[in-house]
């Protein structure tokens, strides 16, 4: 389950020649500073499957150190031939290491949680507080949980009384107010978490406007645990701040969906090609085929995909309508082709 993390296979040769840390790889990241970040790919539900995971993985190479699963849930658990526990399986996940993630407000939960992932052998967990979605947080789990610290506390209390497991949190700043995190920061700091990784907004923001750095940078100051970085890093130099890397260890989210090959580049390495582009998506399509014959099932993960990935292609508007619009597999594999040629 584990990859080696190349840190800095793109840069082994280069990284010799260079003159100092101000030899600047396209005009704004000193090249030396590429071997200093780490790269963790985000959970985001129904889109990074194990399917997508080992697709990233075999065409662009290992510049992710930990992929995290969609969250489970208490109900998931209950349907062991469902496809989220089939992506939790070992076999599944050859090469790479996997981090499972539990939405849950009651330890009980999250504690039988640990004991079946120790049966597959995941001896490192995390904890979604992070969640946006409504439904979500109207039962007050994932970011829902943040408005109440102290029961929050009690929370992470009851599981640090009885697990065995490394335990990392993807948290938010706050629900309302990236102040509320000074608090939640008294929280967390009670814990010894495997890492503490923010998404530097707060849920009613959902993905809009732009991270609060600043408070991630307090954060980070002020964390007794390792922190990690994680909201809109979409291309090089998006992981800088005005002294360095924000972080040395950052999740990457929807710009990893939207390009397949950031991790890849943020290390220094090429862009995605064409042919690697088209061999990726024709492996999304093939495995999407195998695990549901249903052609419905495998159009509506590919156009979830596309949905991001359109971002690459800015002058080819037709030709994602096309996509978009195919009710076919064959219809689609049309389109796509001709968008790659």
């Amino acid at each position: 389950m584990r990859s080696r993390c190349l840190h800095s296979v793109y840069f082994a040769a280069g990284q010799r020649r260079q003159r100092g840390v101000h030899s600047y790889i396209r005009g704004s990241v000193p090249a030396l500073w590429h071997n200093m970040i780490k790269y963790y790919l985000a959970p985001l539900e129904g889109i990074t499957t194990h399917i997508m995971r080992i697709a990233v993985h075999e065409v662009f190479g290992e510049g992710i150190c930990k992929y995290f699963t969609p969250f489970f849930s208490p109900q998931t658990k209950r349907h062991a031939s469902s496809y989220a526990m089939q992506g939790i399986r070992p076999e599944n996940n050859e090469g790479i290491y996997l981090v499972p993630q539990m939405l849950t407000d009651y330890a009980e939960d999250f504690l039988a949680f640990e004991k079946d992932m120790r049966a597959y052998g995941y001896k490192e967990l995390n904890i979604n507080l992070g969640c946006p979605s409504g439904t979500v947080v109207s039962k007050g789990r994932g970011a829902g949980m943040l408005e109440y610290p102290q029961r929050l506390d009690y929370f992470l209390e009851d599981i640090f009384a009885k697990t065995s497991a490394s335990i990392s949190v993807k948290t938010r700043l706050g629900l309302h107010d990236e102040d509320e995190f000074y608090r939640l920061m008294e929280v967390f700091n009670k814990y010894p978490l495997e890492e503490l990784i923010i998404h530097a907004r707060v849920r009613d923001e959902m993905y809009a406007g732009s991270p609060h750095r600043d408070m991630y940078l307090w954060a980070k100051q002020h964390s007794r645990n390792r922190t990690v970085y994680n909201g809109d890093v979409f291309g090089p130099g998006d992981e800088m701040s005005d002294n360095g890397p924000i972080e040395d260890t950052i999740m990457l989210g929807r710009g990893m969906v939207a390009d397949p090959s950031l991790a890849r580049q943020l290390l220094g390495g090429e862009r995605a090609s064409k042919e690697e582009l088209k061999e990726y998506l024709r492996m999304l399509r093939e495995r999407y085929m195998a695990r549901d014959p249903d052609e419905r099932h495998c159009l509506e993960k590919l156009k979830e995909i596309w949905a991001y990935m359109r971002e690459q292609f800015p002058d080819r508007d037709r030709d994602i309508k096309e996509i978009m619009k195919a009710r076919r597999l064959e219809e689609y594999r049309i389109a796509a082709d001709r968008l790659m040629r």
